[in-house]
């Protein structure tokens, strides 16, 4: 009789038969661990495939995968460049089908535009919200439609929501998985001065913004006497710059902005009714210029003002019009301007001395020493003869003085990084509206300034703004000026 291996059953009813042999077994294990590969790998490349939208809904509806954090690395539980600082607000179940409809058509924009890796940022604030405004048009066709139910949400839950539409468009256009807090939070470092020489190589980034002890030391300001330059100017500008313990420097809370997102706000009758207050308070600095109010007017003009840019005859002459923290930086035209300035920091009369310039002047600035600053002559300078092309005259003022606010805008490309612009333009074929939206004078008055080439000055602008320099928030420079 034939011997069967001792792991082998003799008979099948045996109470030594084994269930299922070592081979089997490993087999089955084997099987198992692949299939929870294949199942791995099918979810790694699903997640990596996400468009931004559907990635940040993932993670809401995943607790367990939301981890703030407070360091600038991420942890391990936080998807690297998502930030989880702000939570996007919940959405009741009654927009569940106007949202698939969104998210629907923000699928199919994405396909077009969405790359994995991510990229630094190439498209401008415009294009971003042109995306925002289709995603936003869809969701309002498809509610007319009938295909979504009827809105019962309340306004501010709207507006939160249409804020988040917008956040997921600037993702897709940008390929930033992180999106942004706003559509006007994208800031390009250095965007303004790196575009400016491509149209105007004179263009110079190492002028001092302020005046310092070692004023004489800057080559071209010795040339010429005030406006341009600060020859004959030595005694009253020696007694202001002793108590002006931080001439050259900007405060600490700016300085420390990252990427400076600035807006130059004219006093243009175009800001009149455009409603841009709230928009204009947005921006990390806001510079006004002379005597533009902001109190009555904050609706179109907004509160937030970080410098006024001005001089003793355009100074605002209401102590209280100023804002508590803004800079009050001075434009010199004359050496008499240093003394106004001496005085007024030192809470002194001027009084004895207002009959000495052109018209009235501010007799009261409610600020300490640490809040003024004097603008480098070099750039007036700059501004004048290298950028809009005046003629020098000897370094006599005629019609080659550029406006407060052309010399503010060149102030802001030399230290923001982004420059938008608001309340420019001058309609000269309209001599009866109103120059300021403060209705203080006609657009004929204007015309008639013996130290302003408003012609050759607005071509000068148009070209920023074409170039991409500046971003004008009105559009006066283009459709006016």
């Amino acid at each position: 009789m034939r011997r069967f291996p001792h792991y082998l059953p003799l008979n099948q009813n045996s109470e030594d038969t084994p269930t299922m042999s070592t081979l089997t077994r490993t087999y089955l294990v084997i099987i198992i661990i692949g299939f929870s590969v294949v199942l791995s790998l099918l979810y790694y490349v699903s997640s990596h495939m996400m468009t931004p939208q559907h990635r940040r809904e993932h993670l809401h509806d995943s607790p367990g995968l939301l981890r703030k954090h407070t360091g600038s690395q991420p942890s391990l539980y936080e998807e690297p460049g998502l930030s989880n600082a702000t939570e996007k607000p919940s959405t009741s179940k009654d927009d569940d089908n106007q949202s698939h409809q969104i998210r629907i058509s923000e699928e199919t924009t994405d396909n077009k535009t969405y790359s994995r890796t991510t990229h630094p940022l190439k498209q401008t604030t415009k294009t971003v919200k042109q995306t925002a405004k289709t995603v936003k048009q869809t969701a309002k066709t498809v509610s007319i439609s009938g295909a979504a139910k009827p809105e019962t949400r309340s306004v501010s839950e709207q507006k939160v929501e249409e804020k988040e539409t917008v956040k997921d468009a600037v993702a897709m256009e940008t390929g930033d998985e992180k999106g942004v807090a706003d559509v006007e939070e994208v800031c390009r470092p250095h965007h303004a001065s790196s575009t400016i020489v491509n149209t105007h190589p004179k263009f110079r980034k190492d002028i001092p913004l302020f005046v310092t002890n070692d004023y004489k030391s800057y080559s071209s300001v010795m040339n010429y006497p005030p406006p341009f330059g600060l020859r004959g100017t030595d005694k009253d500008l020696m007694n202001v710059l002793k108590i002006l313990p931080q001439a050259s420097t900007m405060p600490e809370n700016i300085e420390r902005i990252p990427c400076k997102r600035c807006i130059v706000v004219g006093s243009g009758g175009i800001l009149l009714g455009k409603k841009l207050g709230s928009q204009i308070d947005d921006f990390d600095i806001v510079i006004r210029m002379n005597n533009g109010p902001v109190k009555g007017y904050e609706e179109d003009v907004g509160h937030k003002t970080t410098i006024r840019m001005s001089y003793p005859e355009g100074a605002l002459q209401d102590p209280g019009g100023y804002h508590q923290d803004s800079l009050f930086l001075m434009v010199p035209f004359k050496s008499l301007d240093f003394l106004w300035l001496q005085r007024i920091i030192g809470k002194q009369s001027v009084g004895d001395i207002a009959s000495r310039f052109w018209k009235s002047i501010a007799h009261a600035i409610p600020k300490n020493a640490d809040k003024f600053r004097i603008v480098n002559p070099a750039l007036l300078q700059e501004t004048s003869f290298d950028l809009i092309g005046f003629p020098t005259m000897g370094g006599k003022m005629g019609k080659n003085v550029p406006t407060i606010g052309s010399l503010a805008i060149i102030w802001a490309i030399n230290y923001c990084d982004e420059v938008t612009v608001a309340g420019f333009g001058y309609d000269l074929s309209q001599p009866t509206v109103w120059l300021h939206y403060y209705k203080d004078a006609k657009m004929s008055s204007i015309a008639k300034s013996w130290t302003h080439d408003i012609n050759k000055e607005k071509e000068f602008l148009k070209t920023l703004v074409r170039n991409g320099v500046i971003t004008d928030l009105t559009g006066g420079i283009i459709g006016h000026v």
